[in-house]
């Protein structure tokens, strides 16, 4: 009998929202059931689905800047109130639209990436309902919500009252709607039928989490350019997939400078400027190219602390140098560090990016560290994570 899976999206960018869920949704569409989408940002959504039959739809996001607006959050419950819930009207109306949604699609499963909303919509409905995701979007169930790193220490009884009132907002949206209310605001995340952890323990991002299930990290199934060789070059060779930053052209110029042979891949970069340079050393990537060969070939990885690349690497042994740009990639960067395999740097420094990337190509420690990680998870294989999880989607829809 065919079943009906909705994966939702709607806070955080980038592919590593959609990526992971590929796999599961070819799977799932293989095994005669029916796949919907409703997401945040439907560009990205053509690269990896192209040849999956789904059906798509825009998720119903907080469109507006938030006021006042919370620099630096040190729970996901701060977060929310960012995102439309400061105000109960507003939030009962996102909600709604989200419901809407649901009513119309009628799934079986939802199934929630980075969605609170959709969570909170989803209350109520007969449908199964499951969180899946690196871990950041789903905090240990404690009330308070936990700080989420040490450099954003709120004390306690401050968290509890700040909860307190978010709370109270969240509940005045769901009578709004007839829904069941909550006892907490963790009840929300936990609320459901499972919580899956796309991740590796060592890189949760509440690392002191209990009894949870942790399936490993997998990327899009999709075709991807060769690497059609190393640029020519002398010492390390390093790869980097990279968002635009402030250090960037920094960076570029040193590692042009040295003349180490790099492949440098970017997420919507512009290279234009450098194109003059594309037969030297550095070589520019403006689409994700196929790493299996790079992970074996390559010294050292540069990257913006983006979960799926950073697993790609550590289960190659391969160290990193992790250059956070949100604050979610901060905290991961810090997980990994605390491995020993990887350094960190400021996006805003490029002084301070090349001065790590040096010391991080001399650094023994961190190769060691990197390949005690991937000797650990040797027996890991992204296909059959993927597969396992998806067998636990079939148990939800009764398959």
């Amino acid at each position: 009998m065919t079943k009906r899976i909705c994966f939702c999206w709607e806070l955080g960018g980038g592919l590593g929202h959609l990526g992971p869920f590929q796999p599961l949704a070819r799977r799932l569409v293989a095994a005669g059931h029916a796949v919907q989408v409703i997401v945040k940002d439907l560009s990205r959504l053509r690269p990896a689905f192209r040849d999956i039959p789904i059906e798509a739809y825009q998720a119903p996001i907080k469109t507006s800047p938030a006021v006042p607006y919370l620099q630096n959050p040190p729970t996901l419950g701060h977060i929310l109130l960012n995102k439309g819930y400061r105000d109960a009207n507003e939030l009962a109306s996102m909600s709604q639209a989200w419901r809407n949604l649901f009513q119309r699609l009628q799934p079986d499963l939802i199934l929630c990436d980075h969605a609170p909303t959709a969570l909170l919509a989803a209350r109520g409905l007969s449908a199964a309902k499951a969180t899946i995701g690196p871990g950041f979007f789903c905090p240990p169930n404690e009330n308070p919500l936990p700080n989420m790193s040490p450099l954003r220490d709120m004390p306690l009884p401050q968290r509890a009252a700040d909860e307190a009132a978010l709370l109270r907002t969240i509940n005045l949206a769901l009578r709004q709607n007839r829904q069941p209310e909550l006892e907490t605001v963790a009840q929300l995340f936990h609320d459901v039928d499972r919580n899956f952890f796309c991740t590796f323990r060592e890189l949760d991002h509440y690392p002191q989490r209990q009894n949870a299930s942790y399936f490993g990290a997998w990327s899009a199934e999709m075709p991807r350019a060769e690497l059609a060789g190393w640029p020519t070059g002398a010492g390390q060779k390093i790869f980097a997939y990279l968002k635009p930053m402030k250090a960037l052209d920094e960076l570029i110029r040193w590692l042009y400078g040295r003349k180490l042979p790099t492949v440098l891949v970017g997420d919507r970069i512009d290279f234009g400027a450098y194109r003059q340079w594309s037969q030297g050393s550095v070589r520019f990537y403006e689409r994700p190219i196929q790493l299996d060969g790079v992970r074996r070939e390559c010294d050292v990885a540069i990257l913006n602390g983006n979960h799926g690349a950073a697993c790609e690497f550590l289960l190659a042994g391969v160290p990193t140098l992790q250059i956070p740009i949100t604050f979610e990639q901060g905290i991961l960067t810090q997980r990994i560090v605390d491995t020993g395999s990887a350094l960190f740097a400021s996006p805003e420094n490029g002084r301070q990016v090349i001065g790590q990337l040096s010391a991080l190509l001399e650094s023994t420690s961190a190769k060691v560290a990197a390949q005690q990680f991937a000797t650990k998870y040797q027996d890991f294989s992204q296909q059959q994570g993927a597969e396992r999880l998806c067998q636990q989607l079939f148990h939800l829809l009764g398959c």
